[in-house]
């Protein structure tokens, strides 16, 4: 496979990678990749996010989210009562998973079984991208404009201040070095913010 990965997750000597056709599976650190799709067709096979969280993987896709237990060898849909099919972004708190949506941020504590809606004070809720750092979460949007939650997403404020929110700038991926913050763009760069 050589086309665009858009994904990876790791657990133990196994990694994960999300693309267009599909999971793929590595257990000698990239050397050789297998495909993991029992249970994935049509457009679940468009995988844009995985995120471990314990000995489950999921999987946001252009047909919902699903789940597997058994490191890839079968999935599940997992979407519930989720009112959103396209689902950019994954993450997870402890028994929290986190789903950011073009119709903002949806939470679940049964893996799935039931979604509730995490919206309170999110401005703009197309989400590209999640992220938990410590006890934050954090929200990037298709307008490039930046959220944090401290309280499991139960309420949030825009930490947006230095950036340059433009539309389809999309605010795409939050990383941590040390007490610095980045957060990268499509077409607008890098930022960084030493104050969370």
């Amino acid at each position: 496979y050589s086309a665009g990965v858009l994904d990876i997750a790791i657990t133990g000597t196994r990694i994960f990678a999300g693309t267009y056709e599909g999971v793929y599976l590595s257990t000698n650190n990239g050397d050789s990749w297998i495909p993991v799709n029992s249970g994935l067709t049509g457009d679940a096979l468009d995988i844009i996010a995985l995120v471990i969280n314990g000995t489950n993987i999921f999987a946001a896709t252009h047909g919902g989210i699903y789940m597997s237990s058994n490191y890839g060898e079968s999935w599940t849909q997992v979407s519930g009562n989720l009112p959103a099919s396209d689902i950019n972004a994954l993450a997870v708190n402890g028994s929290i998973l986190f789903a950011g949506t073009d119709n903002g941020v949806f939470l679940t504590i049964n893996n799935g079984v039931t979604w509730i809606e995490a919206n309170n004070g999110l401005t703009d809720p197309n989400i590209k991208s999640l992220k938990v750092i410590g006890t934050n979460l954090y929200a990037g949007t298709v307008s490039c404009r930046a959220f944090i939650s401290t309280d499991s997403g139960t309420s949030w404020n825009e930490i947006s201040n230095g950036l340059t929110p433009e539309t389809y700038n999309s605010l795409m991926t939050f990383a941590v070095i040390g007490g610095n913050l980045f957060a990268g763009t499509m077409g607008n760069g890098i930022f960084i913010s030493t104050d969370n």
